[in-house]
């Protein structure tokens, strides 16, 4: 640090002989000389200064230079990533959709994926669950096909096995409906069908790409749902303001481990005029709840939770998602079929 002394002196000894009180003498000019010997210094130590923070600069520019090298990297990378992301969102989305039509019941859809992007100025978003319903003839009798999936693994992994299940669904269904002997088939039949395909396709992957799956078949005429479920959360039934779980003594694994299906199970239920059905996949009980007491979140552990929504919602699926949302963060992706 530079010693600011000798400058003070010198202003002291300048106002003395400017208003002539003082007279140079020996030890006056001494004075002087050292001054200047210390002005010289401070010069020598302000130039030295000066290019040590010329240096500083370059090298903080060269760095600057580095950073915005890699930024710019790491912002084309985010690009290839987000078009990767469009293109597969482009292939999924085809093969999802609320395709069924039917005079006795209405099918309805929530879909909210945790993984947002932005690709050029549109906004988008890709995941692992998916929708699906569509009509097909069995025996002469129409039905209302619905799926309900969520593909294991987040964002590119998640949507990997959504592309790969939307796609062998969708071969099973346009065979259903342009081929006779896939048409005799029954109900039951036709499930465990679409089980085997499913089962098939994705034990291929050893392990790195499962299912958790509802699949149901509606009798418009008769309102019997037929269903198999993987692993999949349980399905709700709100009638006569009231929301319970239907009872399911045992469930799948899930698509794609390498299990026997002898064990597999095909529910049965009789609907009645009025009747609400929710399928839903675990997004909707993983969900951090806020505390309002300490405002610390918790990671919700109640799946009865999801009931008190639905009848506090009165089955209405627009409802029950905005009081899913008020109840604290979904930390996973989220969706649900009401029918």
């Amino acid at each position: 640090m530079l010693n600011p002394e000798p400058h003070r002196l010198l202003k002291r000894q300048l106002d003395k002989f400017l208003s002539f009180e003082t007279e140079i003498t020996p030890d006056l000019a001494e004075l002087f000389r050292d001054i200047s010997a210390a002005y010289q210094n401070y010069d020598q130590e302000l130039d030295l200064m000066r290019r040590a923070l010329d240096e500083n600069s370059v090298e903080l520019d060269g760095a600057r230079r580095q950073i915005q090298a890699h930024l710019e990297e790491v912002q084309d990378l985010k690009s290839q990533q987000d078009g990767d992301y469009f293109l597969t969102s482009l292939l999924i989305n085809p093969l999802g959709g609320n395709n069924a039509r039917s005079n006795v019941a209405s099918i309805h859809f929530y879909v909210n994926q945790i993984k947002k992007f932005r690709y050029r100025k549109w906004d988008f978003e890709i995941g692992g669950d998916m929708c699906i319903s569509h009509s097909i003839r069995l025996y002469q009798r129409e039905y209302n096909v619905i799926l309900n999936a969520d593909a294991m693994g987040k964002s590119m992994q998640g949507a990997a096995g959504a592309l790969v299940l939307g796609a062998v669904f969708h071969s099973i269904i346009t065979r259903t409906k342009n081929q006779e002997n896939m048409q005799r088939m029954y109900p039951e039949a036709w499930l465990r069908q679409v089980y085997q395909e499913l089962h098939n396709v994705f034990t291929s992957f050893n392990g790195s790409m499962l299912i958790a799956c509802c699949v149901a078949l509606l009798d418009t005429r008769t309102g019997l749902l037929y269903y198999i479920k993987a692993e999949h959360p349980q399905i709700v039934l709100y009638r006569n303001k009231q929301a319970s779980f239907l009872h399911e003594p045992e469930s799948m694994d899930r698509i794609g481990l390498r299990t026997m299906d002898h064990y597999m199970q095909i529910h049965i239920f009789p609907l009645q005029p009025g009747d609400v059905i929710l399928i839903g996949s675990d997004g909707r009980d993983d969900i951090l709840l806020r505390d309002p007491a300490s405002g610390e979140y918790d990671m919700n552990d109640d799946p009865a939770l999801f009931l008190k929504h639905v009848q506090a919602a009165d089955g209405v699926l627009a409802d029950i998602v905005k009081r899913l949302e008020r109840s604290g963060v979904f930390t996973d992706d989220v969706s649900l079929i009401r029918i």
